[in-house]
């Protein structure tokens, strides 16, 4: 077998596990990386010891015979094209093109000038999925009347799906759920109806596809903000078939009929991730195999179904957050520390500071985020372990230091801080009364919000004063709202990641007029040796946020 030098396009989240599939594949070798940003070529084919990365897409061509396309939807029908031009085999994550006319030109050029084209739907090329096939044609369920196929997850709310101009559940998924449909039930369907809930940033966040064939029907079901049982029911005259989930990793096929007591089932053989399979039927075709597990044709029926559910709408224009100074100026100073807190305090606009509290040896205050000190002093061990005037020796501050520096601060300007409890790992007892009469001691009981990840803890501050104001972290923001009902909080702090996506929740969250402090975890931190990552932190408000946590407070107001 001829070993086929195959060129990587892109260097997304699905790349890693095509390099790591690839080396399970006799004849195929990943020999270079292409990305329009040099950095993550290099980045890329470091990690993998790939020896060629390339910005330059001619000089990425004479180096491959073929190539691998995992770059964002958008731009999957221009590299097609200019790899097909430079007489390049293609393989292309799904969806392969956005619309009928892009999907049916790349097939007619690959056949123009004779090169293998496909589309990586990893489970149409599964012995499981080869299996279902093959049951069908032998006819153990009889005639099939009814395809039912879901594939659902739950997606950070700072993903390309949530955001991109192709994003979306459907454009996402949907190449998954269509493939029973059109494998079995085929490409003439005769009406279909889309039916989504939109997602605040304007892709669909859960849809449904419902298909009319001529004595036949069918179902597809995806989403990225909506969970549903992600199966496969195949219905026909005398059985049914179904897999659950995860059916598009198939490796367990059960056949029911009318006798509940009647149940053939089949285990088939799922290696890996599962992508070893398409990538075994790309380089068995390039070298001249004629299997064939999924047409042009139906490639070309399945684009037409995204093109036709897919609707963006434009969301309305983010309001400008409030900015608040995660842990200080943290990109530009020690996190944590007098430096980053002053630089912090002095910014024209900042609407407060985050900062972190846990307690020493003989039960001092003193700010820090870990609960050991290895990772940002010169020391080891843990903060419960040192006293407070070892920890200032390390360039820990307590936190009288840092009350008496921003005083003057709050007084004045009216500056908010925010108080982190770090005591859901180690629970420091006592904390919340020390800290409630410590701010007291300096007056600054009205521009203080105390949080933490331990729910609890917030609930103790209530019950000692239930003037003061509290939120609740979490990584979730429905965990971070039924805590803070149980706990009587006055706001919700939770990850950006975590902030729910759907049109429908964040008008109901606006309405109550919640606070919604995200902490962000796309910015660098203070230290990383890496470029920075601008990211537009207004987003967020889209989702129902209110303010912002960043590390780099400077840069963003």
């Amino acid at each position: 077998m001829k070993e086929i030098r195959i060129g990587v396009i892109g260097t997304g989240r699905i790349t890693d596990r095509f390099y790591e599939e690839s080396s399970a594949v006799e004849g195929a070798a990943v020999f270079a990386v292409y990305n329009p940003r040099l950095y993550s070529a290099k980045k890329y084919a470091e990690a993998h010891k790939i020896g060629y990365a390339a910005d330059s897409i001619e000089a990425f061509f004479e180096a491959v015979d073929a190539v691998y396309i995992a770059s964002p939807h958008e731009n999957h029908f221009e590299y097609i094209m200019k790899s097909l031009c430079a007489g390049k085999h293609v393989l292309c994550e799904k969806p392969l093109a956005l619309t009928e006319k892009e999907a049916a030109e790349v097939f007619e050029a690959a056949k123009e000038k004779n090169l293998v084209l496909m589309e990586a739907v990893k489970t149409a090329y599964t012995p499981g999925f080869a299996k279902v096939l093959s049951l069908i044609q032998e006819g153990v369920i009889g005639k099939v009347y009814d395809v039912e196929a879901c594939f659902t997850k739950i997606t950070p709310s700072n993903t390309r799906e949530v955001w991109s101009e192709a994003g979306g559940s459907f454009t996402e998924l949907g190449s998954y759920s269509l493939l029973p449909i059109v494998k079995t039930l085929g490409t003439q369907n005769r009406d279909s109806k889309v039916l989504r809930i939109q997602a605040a940033s304007g892709v669909d966040s859960y849809t449904k596809m419902i298909f009319d064939y001529d004595g036949g029907m069918a179902t597809a079901k995806t989403g990225i903000g909506v969970k549903s049982e992600g199966e496969l029911l195949i219905s026909g005259s005398e059985g049914y078939i179904q897999i659950r989930s995860p059916w598009w990793a198939p490796r367990h096929i059960e056949v029911r009929h009318e006798n509940p007591g009647k149940i053939e089932a089949y285990d088939c053989e799922f290696e890996g991730t599962g992508l070893r399979y398409e990538i075994r039927e790309f380089i068995d075709r390039i070298n001249g195999s004629k299997k064939v597990s999924l047409t042009g044709q139906e490639s070309i029926w399945m684009a037409k179904q995204i093109e036709n559910a897919f609707q963006r709408f434009s969301p309305e224009p983010p309001v400008k957050p409030k900015i608040w100074a995660h842990r200080g100026c943290s990109f530009k100073y020690p996190e944590n520390t007098l430096a980053a807190f002053e630089a912090a305090a002095a910014l024209p606009g900042i609407t407060g500071i985050e900062l972190d509290i846990q307690l020493s040896s003989d039960g001092e205050i003193v700010v820090i985020h870990d609960e050991m000190v290895d990772r940002t002093t010169n020391a080891t061990g843990y903060v419960k372990d040192y006293t407070a005037k070892e920890l200032n020796e390390l360039g820990i501050p307590s936190m009288s230091q840092v009350l008496e520096l921003l005083e003057p601060y709050c007084m004045k300007e009216g500056l908010l801080i925010n108080i982190e409890l770090k005591n859901s790992r180690i629970r420091y007892e006592g904390m919340e009364e020390k800290i409630l009469n410590l701010v007291d001691s300096y007056y600054l009981d009205d521009y203080i919000i105390y949080s933490s990840f331990l729910a609890e803890s917030m609930g103790l501050l209530k019950t000692l004063n239930p003037t003061v104001k509290t939120g609740i972290l979490g990584r979730d923001i429905h965990e971070c709202l039924m805590k803070m009902e149980k706990n009587h909080a006055d706001a919700i702090h939770p990850g950006n990641m975590g902030m729910d996506i759907n049109s429908y929740f964040v008008e109901e969250l606006q309405a109550a007029g919640i606070p919604v402090r995200v902490w962000n975890v796309e910015e660098p931190f203070y230290g990383q040796d890496r470029p920075f990552k601008d990211t537009e932190l207004c987003k967020y408000t889209i989702f129902g946020a209110t303010d912002i946590f960043t590390n780099v407070p400077e840069k963003y107001l």
